[in-house]
């Protein structure tokens, strides 16, 4: 039986994901909604809602004109089954902590959206599954610590957009998939222990900002 997405309170006509019940998502899409069966519009997945669900075989995806703008902390934590790319909606502003740990079976690449400024504490820990570039917001000010740890299927070139600051420890441990060049920002004050460690793919030259 596929399980069947709850929701908060309404408030002003908007609602955040709260859970699910009545089944599992397994070899299913996991649709994230516009609106949910109210006309309420969906707006945001909340603190551990879909977090350890059964999710073997099946894909996530943000239907098209996603209002979602925050996913919260361990939302989708240890749902390990997912496949497929995984797409964030265009809107989205926030992403906690955990919010993907362990979803380690989406394919493809990965692009955070532009309106993201903070990558938080192991938002993508152990999502090894990933095979294509990484591409982070021109907004982005911060890497939070293990925030791709063990995420070592990406390829290609990583640059680390202008406005980040700190990069916390562990952040791209064992990210040893990039295979092109490594650009750091001119603004770079801080690089966590073990940040880049076991990133061996990376070519090039490497200057390291005068700040740090």
């Amino acid at each position: 039986m596929v399980a069947i997405l709850t929701y908060d309170t309404p408030i002003g006509g908007h609602v955040n994901i709260s859970g699910f019940t009545g089944g599992d998502f397994n070899n299913t899409t996991l649709h994230i909604p516009v609106q949910d069966g109210s006309n309420n519009d969906v707006i945001g997945i909340l603190s551990a809602s879909l977090a350890n669900s059964t999710t073997t075989g099946s894909s996530l995806v943000f239907d098209n004109g996603s209002l979602v703008t925050s996913i919260g902390s361990n939302a989708f934590a240890n749902c390990y089954g997912f496949n497929g790319g995984l797409t964030l909606p265009t809107g989205l502003q926030s992403i906690g902590d955990g919010a993907f740990f362990d979803c380690y079976g989406f394919t493809g690449g990965l692009v955070i959206p532009n309106g993201v400024t903070g990558i938080s504490i192991a938002t993508f820990n152990n999502c090894y599954g990933f095979n294509g570039g990484l591409t982070l917001p021109t907004g982005l000010q911060s890497i939070g610590d293990s925030a791709f740890y063990n995420c070592y299927g990406f390829t290609g070139g990583l640059v680390i957009p202008n406005g980040v600051t700190g990069i916390g420890n562990n952040a791209f441990y064992n990210c040893y998939g990039f295979n092109g060049g490594l650009t750091l920002p001119t603004g770079l004050q801080s690089i966590g222990g073990g940040a880049f460690a076991g990133c061996t793919g990376f070519n090039g030259g490497l200057t390291l900002p005068t700040g740090l």
